[in-house]
């Protein structure tokens, strides 16, 4: 408060002027009727009156609407009790606060008063500054409101706080700006969850250039903005914007913003106190979705223990699968989950297993082309063997086509991971979440790790079940002049013997065999005339017969048939025509298996169908609960370095060889080819009583 002048008692007319020449206040003097007697010139510049047109004009004529205010009535307490009064007060047509003291005496009253407004005005702000401050902490320290309801309640003391009548949390999705929680009149035409585009916004402005914006005229000061139809339509003539960042990626804006220029500026501390709520909100999201991150990566941990578990306990891909659907239906972080086999029909994916939801594929399953741009997850699982996810799904417009589907089945977001093993694709596993931001990075490799565990474990499960049985049924494949047909030179016939398929990693394959002098032409030329056959290396030759490595980038016919639980015994080419035969578990089906193979060789047809006895199968069961043991690298190694010679003498290959064909340094192929040794040796030698 300024320094109050020393003032007396009432003036009489004779050292009025004399006293008023020392008085930097503004002065009036009232007669008993309440007439104006003087005015010194700050009274007139206060007043916005000339001194003539006031002298000798009853002041509630003067100035009618003080009739009946506080300075009405202070001023006839005091003639009346004959009392000095000092009191503040505000003059809405001056739109003014004055501190006045009057002075009555016998023949009327003396005022003294001057203009008090910014000081009262920098103390309301003060005290409505404190106020939002202390109302916006007890919202954020409020242990009992969820994070939604605090988002809600900052809105409205941030509101008020900087003077507007709207105010929102948005969210950028793709081009689409997303109303995530609004504060605004009864009858504003948005709410929660409404949508436009972010290029009619001016929240585009913040999030482009990542700082505050602030307008208080938005014609005027932007008026490139101005002609943008949000504001446009709206009627938005004033803006005050902060981004909102999480995990140091734009998220959306913190904005308030109104139909009328500001008569007042936004000041500093509202532009401060709007971004130091954009930065909480952030943060918040931030450790929000890494709380939620921790809970949903759990349960994940979860269900891999569970897939684990259900290899062990459980005896076939069915039931493996059940179990699977049924942990991840069961957790707080998915509305449900299914699985759909691939290879049925061309095209198509049929519903092997679901659980929290109902007939989710319908009786026609899901059809899928060519064209990865507008495809659905599982399309895109398939189609690249990789885990594929959509989020947002309600908003995302490139997601339109199922935007029906997402809404009845009530989820946001989706993740489809392939179930494969060394190439063979066994189906796809689909999660769907409501979080819109779920299946974040890590979360997403656990999903993928569950395909992945999915396909040994359906491996492994299909070994056992064709292991446990003397009986198989059998089928030989052949494909008449199978490289001619493909478009291959044909040279003079020989003869070529595949002997085994080693997964290499990153989608490579190594096919080892046997041929001679004309197989080995063949080969060259193969390799010269498909893409995915890119190298061939002679590996030793032994008379007639050369031993041979042949570098795949897609998967071989070994891959297809393992899909299908099926084991290829032996494949051949022989005078141009390739010929596999393949044995199959009783539970598989056949006619599944032969789409399947003909999907990928067209050409391909079967030539016999038979049911054998399994020869040597209590010998192929012992063998094959040996290799069980292993990892899958230190398998490859073994595999790799006895069908590469590494094991004759003298060695066909070397060890640095054969590491560099599998894409591993020495050492690390020799400690996978040690450790798998030393399990083959141990299951063969140790008494385990």
């Amino acid at each position: 408060m300024s320094e109050q002048s020393e003032v007396g008692p009432p003036l009489d007319e004779g050292s009025l002027a004399d006293v008023l020449s020392r008085v930097t206040d503004a002065v009036f003097a009232l007669d008993e009727e309440w007439r104006f007697t003087f005015l010194n010139d700050r009274a007139e510049d206060l007043l916005q009156r000339d001194r003539e047109e006031l002298v000798g004009t009853v002041v509630w004529d003067a100035f009618p609407e003080a009739v009946g205010s506080r300075f009405h009535d202070e001023y006839r307490e005091a003639m009346a009790t004959q009392e000095t009064t000092t009191f503040e007060a505000f003059y809405p047509p001056l739109d003014v606060w004055f501190e006045v003291r009057a002075y009555p005496s016998e023949t009327g009253l003396s005022v003294y008063f001057r203009d008090v407004t910014e000081r009262v005005r920098r103390e309301e702000d003060l005290q409505g500054r404190e106020r939002a401050l202390q109302r916006a902490y007890e919202i954020v320290a409020d242990a009992d409101r969820t994070f939604d309801e605090k988002i809600d309640a900052l809105l409205g003391v941030v509101r008020e706080a900087v003077g507007t009548d709207y105010a929102t949390l948005s969210r950028v999705q793709d081009d689409l700006y997303v109303f995530e929680a609004v504060d605004a009149p009864a009858d504003a035409d948005v709410e929660a969850g409404d949508t436009v585009p972010l290029e009619v916004t001016n929240c585009e402005r913040v999030l482009s250039t990542a700082r505050t914006l602030v307008l208080d005229d938005i014609e005027r000061e932007a008026p490139d903005l101005a002609g943008r139809s949000g504001n446009a339509e709206w009627g938005i003539s004033c803006y005050l914007g902060a981004p909102v960042v999480v995990g140091g990626e734009p998220y959306g804006t913190f904005c308030f913003y109104d139909t009328e220029p500001r008569t007042r500026r936004f000041t500093d501390w509202q532009v401060t106190f709007v971004e130091l709520l954009s930065n909480w909100v952030g943060y918040e999201l931030e450790r929000k979705r890494h709380l939620d991150q921790l809970a949903v990566l759990d349960e994940l941990n979860g269900v891999v223990r569970a897939v684990t578990d259900a290899v062990v306990d459980q005896s076939t891909r069915e039931e493996i699968e059940r179990v699977v659907c049924e942990r991840l239906a069961a957790t707080d972080a998915y509305e449900f989950a299914w699985i759909g086999g691939v290879g049925e029909s061309p095209d198509s994916v049929t519903l092997r297993t679901e659980a929290g939801v109902e007939g989710y594929l319908g009786d026609g399953g899901m059809t899928y082309g060519d064209d990865e741009g507008g495809s659905t997850p599982t399309e895109r699982a398939i189609q690249s063997e990789c885990v594929a996810v959509a989020r947002d799904v309600e908003h995302a417009a490139e997601q339109r086509d199922w935007h029906d589907e997402s809404t009845e089945y009530e989820f946001d977001a989706w993740a489809a991971a392939p179930i494969s093993y060394e190439g063979a694709l066994y189906g796809v596993l689909n999660v769907h979440s409501a979080r819109r931001d779920a299946f974040s990075a890590q979360e997403t490799a656990v999903v993928e790790q569950l395909g992945e565990l999915l396909g040994h474990a359906i491996t492994a499960s299909q070994r056992k079940e064709a292991l446990m049985s003397d009986d198989v049924v059998e089928l030989e494949f052949e494909i008449s002049d199978a490289f001619t047909a493909a478009g291959v030179p044909r040279g003079e016939d020989g003869t070529i013997t595949f002997d085994r398929t080693v997964t290499v990693g990153d989608g490579n394959y190594h096919v080892y065999g046997r041929t001679d002098d004309n197989g080995v032409e063949t080969l060259r030329a193969v390799v010269e005339t498909f893409d995915a056959w890119t190298a061939l290396e002679l590996l030793s030759e032994h008379g007639q017969e050369y031993r041979f490595r042949v570098r795949l980038t897609e998967p071989p016919v070994v891959s297809v048939v393992a899909a299908q639980g099926g084991r290829v015994k032996s494949a051949k080419i022989e005078d141009g025509d390739y010929r596999m035969r393949v044995h199959l578990p009783h539970s598989v089906d056949v006619h599944a298996l032969v789409d399947r193979v003909r999907a990928s060789y067209p050409d391909a047809r079967v030539i016999a169908q038979r049911q054998t006895p399994e020869q040597g199968a209590s010998n192929t069961r012992f063998y094959a609960a040996l290799l069980d043991d292993l990892t899958e690298r230190q398998r490859s190694a073994l595999e790799a370095a006895f069908y590469a010679g590494f094991f004759e003498w003298p060695r066909d290959s070397n060890g640095e060889e054969v590491a560099t064909s599998l894409g591993v340094s020495p050492a690390t192929f020799h400690q996978h080819l040690r450790t798998g040794e030393r399990k083959l040796l141990q299951s063969l030698l140790v008494d385990d009583e």
